[in-house]
């Protein structure tokens, strides 16, 4: 099994993204109309407020999994 290795990206990764992006649509669904004409856009804003270098490389840390260092 690998869901020890992933288990860094669920949740200081995909967790972060996922509450990024509930934060946009709820604001979406005030003032703006998401469709498909947008939808990449917005999901770009969400992604880079949660895929932070810091973010990903803690989220390893943490778990006691670190990138691997080619040096």
């Amino acid at each position: 099994h690998t869901t020890h290795a992933l288990q860094p990206c669920d949740v200081g990764v995909f967790g972060p993204l996922a509450s990024s992006w509930k934060a946009l649509t709820s604001l979406s669904r005030k003032y703006i109309v998401i469709d498909k004409y947008n939808l990449l856009r917005h999901y770009a804003t969400a992604r880079e407020k949660a895929f932070k270098t810091t973010t990903i490389a803690a989220a390893f840390h943490k778990t006691g999994i670190h990138p691997f260092n080619r040096n």
